[in-house]
């Protein structure tokens, strides 16, 4: 026994060696941690959240890394809830005065062994880990590696590349080498070389994974040495090279263990119970070294080679990391003697809680597990909100040399993002619950339907993992092409040659990976929960599945064009932003700014929009962003009032504002109302309001009500096509109205066309900058200057999009719905009734000089008291002027 007996460093000689001190859970910094629940019942609550906090005795860590590099790694990547009650006792071991230096976690596939110990490593050392397979492997190897002695006859070697360079070598002769030597085989520029040093050996390949861990990864030779020899001998007889081949002597050197453990290094021992059996039994005596039994031991190799580890000369920065999946993995993985595992005392991972999984979302969405920061001190962040984003900015850039924009905008909507992975945790919680038959749900006879549905087989082909889960956040990352029904389809273009390329430009240049996340998300886990059961003939599961995936929020019902998604958020809403990113946020900054320097014309103002107004002023404009309503009426002068969502306004405190549509129907003492000018909305103002990323699609959601309709008060109106069509409740999914703006010089119309089922959005109006233009267009508004020479052309394109497969007579009501709120110059309705089969959709929606009799008024104008004023005042004028 060691009995305390191993080497001691004070500060100064570990400051003196390059190491830094790191000092962990402290009074104000606290860490994160799982402890024992004693009132704890199943898996899910066998251990509580707690936090490491002691400023007496702290976790102390000597790194080759500084502080705010070793915090920032381990708080952005701090091990799932399951993990960190044994994480809390790697923390402990990786202290340099603790003589045990080595520690075995074991589990299933995908439940984070291997990351923890690219983690430990890269905490202690800037080259991370050295990690060796240990799969199909001898594992004394690791000790010693029997390797030819080149040094002891250069010129056989020599002269075996020399005749392979110039092609002076027997064909049968090279493929008998290459057969033999493996990966040694080398050509440079096409000049076949062998690098002998390498056969038998170990080298050393450092790696930077996707999480910006680094690694030092063992690549084993797959050269057998004696093999090599062999073949060599029998070659030398074929090219005349008998002599020097006479003299080829082998030798043992020192394997890669030693070797780590003499330069203090970490040493990641995977797949440990997949070696082969039998093989690790030169490695039990170093294990007791390892774990502090033993003061030391000597190993031999072969030719009287030996090597001696002593506690006594051990490294600070020593450690030894292994893992091994469970025995149920498959027949390559076996159990461990006993002796072995009285030596290394496994650590058995628990299966995955939901927390888990939530864990493991936030950091892939932030870079950080904000769920468990969250609830670490909740009472402390629900009370300043700001200050927890300001501590997740912090910590995500603590340390590191590059944070995505990705990460920067989801710490920002932090509570977006702990609702969206409580949806998606949940998923995935019941999905291994229902794919797994020996889950306790299944064995209790939850799901008996899934008796014949389930087994072990399946469930190892296509149950849960967050190795899939990752699968699906980095093609989600990606982006995916959309996919339309056939009959929505635009059809083949046969109007040119396909030998050329389409005359259509693609760029990712400007591509946000958040703009459509959630929505790509649900697309990719729904694809494959139908591939994985329905796909399969499991009907049962598939419909169990699809079931929770509704009502767990992850896919969204159908809805209707008017209704209100914000209500109740889904997946897409929680993570979609299609404003966010740079590019977005620039943007809407562009015409935010054009908007005040407009307004204020007369004002002198700095010519950078960044004076005038932030990104992050626009950003958190649109996260306080709420949906306005209306409060209840016995007024039925209200019935055609409804709210519209958030609109610009020209002031930086009040970017945004909201506003109402005002419908011209509405009837006071049977008055149409006519609205004031100056109580319209600007004509830029509207629009914006249209096209702003996230209030937008509530904004064109909201363009139409049953007005029309409700006014002619018979059962014919409810079925009548074009008055469908005018009010947004035709079955077509296709709605047209005309909303009344104002510019400077008076009133302006708009006139909006949308297909909702196909997401296609013409607005017609006066000319705008062209930031705005861009705005829309980004955000799949065709916007369309009624005053370009080319209106009526460009009108006419779209047209021919949303009308493709359509009925012939779709047109014809769209031409009457148009005449239910505008009139022509000249024309006098129903007396000019038979014109409107003679006119054209595209020529009235470009029409410069339309009268609007019966529009709807976008007005500022939002407060009930003050509409209902403003109907009675309306009646008084009317009277007046009577």
């Amino acid at each position: 026994m060691l009995d305390g007996f191993s080497k001691k460093w004070s500060d100064a000689d570990l400051e003196a060696m390059g190491f830094n001190k790191v000092v962990i859970g402290v009074p104000g910094r606290p860490l994160p941690i799982m402890a024992p629940n004693p009132s704890g019942t199943s898996a899910e609550d066998a251990y509580r959240l707690e936090v490491l906090e002691d400023d007496t005795h702290p976790i102390i860590l000597w790194s080759k890394r500084t502080y705010p590099e070793v915090i920032g790694l381990l708080y952005r990547f701090l091990p799932t809830p399951s993990m960190l009650p044994l994480f809390y006792e790697t923390l402990q071991l990786l202290q340099v005065e603790n003589e045990r230096r080595i520690q075995f976690y074991i589990g299933k596939h995908g439940s984070g062994k291997s990351f923890l110990g690219r983690l430990i490593g890269e905490m202690l050392h800037s080259e991370g880990t050295i990690a060796m397979n240990c799969a199909d492997r001898d594992i004394n190897e690791l000790l010693f590696e029997t390797v030819l002695d080149v040094a002891a006859n250069p010129d056989l070697y020599t002269q075996i590349n020399e005749r392979l360079a110039t092609g002076n070598m027997n064909r049968t002769s090279i493929a008998a080498l290459k057969a033999v030597v493996g990966s040694a085989y080398k050509e440079v520029e096409g000049v076949p070389h062998i690098d002998f040093e390498e056969i038998g050996g170990v080298r050393l390949e450092k790696r930077v994974d996707e999480e910006g861990l680094t690694e030092t990864e063992a690549v084993f030779s797959d050269a057998n040495t004696r093999d090599v020899v062999e073949t060599i001998l029998k070659i030398a007889q074929v090219e005349g090279l008998s002599k020097e081949a006479s003299f080829m002597p082998i030798k043992s050197q020192l394997g890669l263990l030693p070797r780590i453990w003499q330069e203090g290094r970490v040493a990641h021992l995977e797949e440990y119970n997949k070696g082969k059996e039998g093989t690790d039994t030169a490695l039990h005596p170093v294990l007791q070294v390892f774990n502090g039994e033993s003061t030391h031991c000597r190993v031999y190799g072969s030719g009287g080679m030996s090597f001696l580890f002593d506690n006594r000369e051990r490294q600070p920065g020593f450690f030894c990391y292994m893992d091994g999946n469970m025995q149920q993995d498959g027949v390559a993985t076996h159990s461990l003697s006993a002796s072995a595992n009285d030596r290394i005392l496994p650590n058995i991972i628990q299966d995955m809680i939901q927390a888990d999984w939530q864990h493991r979302w936030c950091q892939m969405l932030t870079g950080l597990p904000i769920k468990i920061f969250y609830e670490s001190k909740r009472e402390q962040w629900d009370a300043d909100p700001d200050s927890f984003t300001r501590f997740l900015h912090m910590i995500r850039g603590l340390g590191a040399k590059n944070v995505p924009a990705s990460h920067r905008h989801y710490i920002d909507r932090w509570e977006d993002v702990l609702d969206a992975t409580d949806i998606i945790s949940r998923y995935n919680k019941l999905y291994d619950e229902m794919t797994n038959p020996d889950s306790p749900a299944n064995r209790e006879g939850k799901y008996p339907e899934l008796f014949t549905e389930v087994d072990d087989e399946f469930y190892n082909m296509a149950g849960g993992s967050m190795r899939r889960n990752i699968y699906y956040f980095k093609m989600a990352i990606l982006g995916r092409p959309a996919t339309r029904q056939t009959h929505l389809s635009q059809g083949y273009d046969m109007s040119n040659d396909w030998s050329a390329p389409p005359n259509i430009t693609v760029s990712k240049a400007n591509y946000h990976p958040e703009a459509k996340l959630g929505t790509n998300i649900v697309e990719i886990f729904y694809r494959d929960m139908v591939r994985l059961t329905l796909g399969v003939g499991k009907v049962n599961l598939y419909t169990r599945l699809k079931a929770q995936f509704e009502s767990l929020r992850m896919m969204r019902p159908e809805l209707s064009e008017g209704s209100s998604s914000l209500d109740v958020p889904y997946l897409e809403d929680l993570l979609n932003s299609e404003h966010s990113g740079p590019n977005k946020n620039l943007q809407v900054q562009e015409v935010f700014c054009a908007h005040l320097r407009k307004a204020f014309s007369g004002t002198p103002m700095s010519k950078k929009d960044d004076d005038l107004l932030t990104l992050d002023q626009v950003e958190k404009a649109f996260n306080a962003a709420v949906a306005l309503g209306l409060p209840a009426s016995d007024d039925d002068r209200l019935d055609y009032i409804f709210a519209q969502q958030m609109v610009p306004l020209v002031t930086v405190d009040n970017m945004v504002a909201p506003m109402a549509l005002l419908d011209s129907l509405t009837t006071s003492q049977g008055q149409h109302v006519n609205m004031r000018s100056e109580d319209l909305l600007h004509h830029d103002h509207f629009l914006t309001g249209l096209a702003i990323p996230r209030l937008g699609r509530q904004s064109l959601a909201r363009l139409w009500n049953q007005g029309l309709i409700a006014l002619l008060d018979s059962p014919l109106a409810q079925n009548d096509p074009a008055l469908q069509i005018s009010c947004g409740v035709s079955p077509s999914q296709i709605g047209l109205t005309t909303v009344a703006t104002r510019v400077d010089a008076g009133e302006a119309i708009v006139h909006l066309l949308r297909h909702s089922e196909k997401n296609l959005t013409l607005v017609v109006g006066e000319t705008v900058d062209a930031t705005l233009a861009a705005l829309m267009k980004d955000n799949d508004i065709e916007y369309i200057d009624r005053n370009t020479a080319n209106a009526r052309a460009r009108i006419q394109t779209f047209l021919n999009r949303l009308l493709i497969q359509a009925p012939p007579e779709t047109e014809s009501y769209l031409v009457t719905a148009f005449f239910h709120r505008n009139i022509l110059p000249g024309m006098e309705l129903p007396r000019d009734i038979e014109q409107l089969d003679r006119l054209r959709l595209a020529e009235i929606l470009a029409a410069p000089d339309v009268i609007s009799v019966r529009p709807m008024n976008a007005t500022h104008l939002t407060d009930h008291k003050k509409i209902t004023a403003y109907l009675a005042q309306q009646v008084v004028e009317k009277e007046l002027q009577a």
